[in-house]
């Protein structure tokens, strides 16, 4: 199937995927999560609210975006622990949460109040592709990156095998 050439499902828009941090330690993660982004060809910012402190201010990040509508916006939240703010977010609005999790800490994605959508995932760069996919649905040119990025690593792949096959010669 040939996905490149593929009408996209809406009116392309600008795009954006917010990743909200918990603290500023979060902000090496959040890096990886922007660089992969970057790569797919999708724009992103970072910012800082945690739910349990500044849960306020977390609500006036999300709204602040949502009324951006001329842009397809998706939100990654990122914690490193106890991440409420993936579940908080989601449930005050109606654009897609992605929850980067702690490795440590998996549990805490997973285990969310009825209602709550939010995807969970312990990868920076999982995340991205989530986010990026989403964002593909309306964006045929982040489409097309998303399919040479996933080739390129398939190749890796395939480049890896012929390197250690030919140690067994």
């Amino acid at each position: 199937m040939n996905t490149e050439n593929k009408e996209p499902l809406g009116v392309q828009k600008d795009n954006l995927v917010v990743v909200i941090m918990g603290s500023e330690s979060d902000e090496k993660i959040a890096d990886e999560v922007s660089l992969t982004l970057e790569k797919l060809g999708v724009k992103s910012v970072q910012r800082v609210g945690s739910a349990h402190k500044t849960s306020e201010h977390v609500v006036s990040i999300i709204a602040e975006y949502q009324e951006q509508t001329e842009k397809d916006i998706v939100f990654i939240a990122l914690a490193g622990r106890q991440n409420a703010l993936a579940p908080f977010a989601d449930a005050h609005t109606q654009l897609p949460v992605i929850s980067l999790v702690d490795r440590e800490d998996v549990m805490a994605g997973v285990r969310v109040p009825s209602g709550i959508g939010a995807p969970v995932t312990i990868y920076a760069e999982a995340a991205a592709i989530a986010a990026a996919k989403i964002i593909a649905l309306n964006n045929p040119e982040v489409a097309g990156k998303i399919l040479i990025y996933q080739r390129e690593n398939r190749q890796k792949i395939v480049d890896a095998d012929a390197r250690i096959r030919s140690k067994n010669t």
